[in-house]
């Protein structure tokens, strides 16, 4: 029982860390499009 529960949290603890890291990027790529378009603004207002 004992390694079949080890497997188990492993499992998990690799897939929460996936979709933390997913969630991240996409956090970080939303970030860099909204400094782009803050850019172009700056750029399209003088």
């Amino acid at each position: 029982m004992g390694v079949l529960y080890k497997h188990l949290f492993w499992a998990y603890a690799i897939i929460w860390t996936a979709i933390f890291l997913y969630l991240l990027n996409i956090d970080l790529k939303q970030r860099a499009i909204m400094k782009e378009i803050a850019a172009l603004k700056k750029k399209l207002l003088g």
